[in-house]
């Protein structure tokens, strides 16, 4: 997420950044809505600050007997108006939030306009492998890797919130029924064969 006083101070740099991601916020537009953020989070402020000198007032005269109904009464009406300010503080907030979420991180100024198809190789070292079957993605399916067993994953032996874990068969050869079960600190092994 952008620091919103980077686009505060900066705003063209941080647009030029952002067009070179491919993102063309409106950066006007969240400088206004920031203006009127910041100019809502002031008067929520100023009116909390006002409600704690009504309070330390009214208390004030608590002690000494004095009549406080006209303060009692400001107190009432300056709750209302807090209530409506920090609403309308609450929507610009989620406004002001939502669009910083929403943008990109700004690239090196080095980096090239464009997506990955512009970037320019700087130096190849060695030559790529040559491999004897087509490559996959390492995105693809757990169940297709070479080491894995299962496609769920399963608690370690020590980490189970319960009484008793049981554990993917690893590619060891151990059973599959291998459960482990903590006891005096330590986790023992039961095996349907007993031979794993």
């Amino acid at each position: 997420m952008l620091d919103v006083t980077l686009i505060r101070q900066h705003p063209d740099q941080v647009l030029a950044g952002l067009r070179k991601r491919g993102a063309d916020p409106d950066i006007p537009g969240f400088l206004a809505l920031d203006a009127e953020f910041r100019e809502a989070r002031a008067t929520v402020e100023r009116l909390r600050g006002e409600r704690r000198r009504i309070s330390a007032e009214i208390a004030g005269r608590r002690r000494t007997d004095a009549p406080a109904d006209e303060l009692r009464a400001d107190a009432g009406e300056l709750a209302g108006r807090l209530t409506e300010a920090e609403a309308g503080l609450a929507g610009l907030a989620a406004r002001h939030q939502e669009f910083l979420d929403a943008l990109p991180n700004l690239p090196d100024p080095d980096v090239v306009a464009g997506g990955k198809e512009n970037n320019e190789v700087v130096r190849v070292v060695g030559e790529p492998p040559a491999l004897g079957f087509p490559a996959r993605d390492h995105v693809g399916s757990p169940r297709t890797w070479a080491w894995s067993t299962t496609g769920a994953a399963r608690p370690w032996p020590g980490t189970a919130t319960g009484s008793t874990a049981t554990r993917a068969r690893p590619w060891s050869g151990r059973c599959s029924t291998t459960s482990w079960t903590p006891t005096a600190g330590r986790a023992t092994s039961s095996c349907c064969r007993r031979t794993c």
